[in-house]
């Protein structure tokens, strides 16, 4: 029985020397493999860029890929015949299984780091194109303005100049760069998404005087908008000045909604006698140009209406504008909740809906916090009887 096992443990050693051989050269090509590729990452650790040294990261790692596969499937084919000679059960096939479970793991861990690095290059490429591209941009803006990067420098600051100036502004740098040197070299209540629309046609074979007609024609179209939104009344002019000031070309011309589409949503969901319905669709327009989308807009106005029924039309117009501003003016507040919370304070202290409005804003610039109002009741009571004993009222 003993001399049966040795001829066994003999056989095997036989069938298994050849295995073992290639096993070991192709652990020695492994290690090869990973000090060339950490020998070529350092080389190009200060001249290449970050496309460049993921190309040869995923070069490298293809190469230790295709060694991990060739000693599983070398693997696979031993085992295969080692159960052919001893058995599924013998202590031969399971050396070989446990052997074929650490290679396909080694391939395994071969393929995640591919997918990792596949990965990140197609980040670094996309952050190329988008570096190229606003780079692009940038430059067609010093063409239109007829400066350089050197003429902002103090606006830009030293170190983003440098950074644009030696190439190694990223896409984000470079875009905040366009809409500051924008802003002030142009027109600072410009909308900069319609700017970036004309500067990027000199890419299509626009002349820089066509930008620079077309910048001047925008300019001519933001100042006409604005003055469809300058008809507020006198109680609201102080709160009004900054916000309209701050609406782009973009924001303002949205604002001039299609007459009969407007005139037919009026007509389907305001319960508004004819005579009102003008004024509705003036502060629906007059909303909008703050920045409301038309949906709030319409619904606010809306709600404005249906809860003052008895009110004048102007005093809901009034009321829906001072909203506006607040919602311009306060990022965080919903503009349709706003009209509603101003109702229920209103209605609360026995105040009128412009009072309430007015308290409202009063209490916002005096540090009273926007995600509160909602809470309007006993707090914001509370809060008025503290303010006015505190002569902040």
């Amino acid at each position: 029985m003993a001399n049966n096992n040795n001829e066994v443990k003999i056989t095997f050693k036989a069938f298994n020397q050849e295995f073992n051989k290639s096993m070991t050269e192709m652990n020695k090509e492994t290690t090869l493999l990973r000090q060339e590729m950490k020998l070529q990452q350092e080389q190009m650790k200060h001249n290449a860029s970050e496309t460049e040294k993921l190309e040869a990261k995923m070069s490298g790692l293809q190469q230790i890929y295709e060694v991990a596969k060739r000693k599983t499937e070398e693997t696979t084919a031993t085992l295969a015949r080692a159960k052919n000679l001893w058995g599924e059960n013998s202590e031969e096939a399971k050396k070989l299984e446990e052997q074929l479970k650490r290679n396909q793991i080694a391939e395994q861990q071969a393929t995640n780091a591919i997918t990792g690095t596949e990965q990140a290059l197609q980040r670094a490429k996309q952050a190329q194109a988008d570096q190229t591209e606003s780079l692009r941009q940038l430059q067609n803006l010093f063409s239109v303005t007829g400066q350089s990067v050197g003429d902002f420098s103090d606006l830009l600051g030293r170190d983003l100049t440098r950074a644009i100036q030696n190439g190694s502004a990223s896409a984000k740098q470079l875009d905040t760069a366009f809409d500051k040197i924008a802003r002030s070299s142009l027109n600072a209540g410009r909308d900069i998404t319609e700017l970036r629309a004309s500067i990027r046609s000199l890419d299509s074979g626009s002349s820089v005087e066509q930008v620079r007609q077309d910048l001047a024609r925008l300019g001519q179209e933001a100042n006409e908008a604005e003055k469809e939104v300058n008809g507020l009344k006198d109680s609201l002019k102080s709160m009004a000045g900054a916000a309209t000031a701050a609406i782009g070309v973009g924001t303002a011309v949205s604002a001039a909604l299609e007459s009969s589409s407007l005139d037919t949503s009026i007509k389907i969901s305001f319960d508004v006698p004819e005579s009102s319905r003008e004024t509705v669709r003036q502060a629906v327009r007059d909303v909008q140009a703050y920045g409301v989308d038309g949906e709030a807009s319409l619904e606010g106005v809306r709600r404005q209406w249906a809860l003052n029924k008895d009110a004048t039309d102007a005093a809901n117009q009034e009321v829906v504008n001072g909203a506006a501003v607040i919602t311009r003016a306060y990022s965080g507040i919903d503009f349709t909740e706003l009209i509603q919370e101003t109702n229920e304070v209103g209605k609360a202290l026995g105040i009128s809906n412009i009072e309430a409005t007015n308290l409202i804003s009063r209490l916002l610039k005096i540090g009273f916090p926007p995600e509160q109002l909602d809470k309007w009741g006993r707090k914001i009571y509370v809060e008025c009887t503290r303010f006015r004993e505190s002569k902040f009222i």
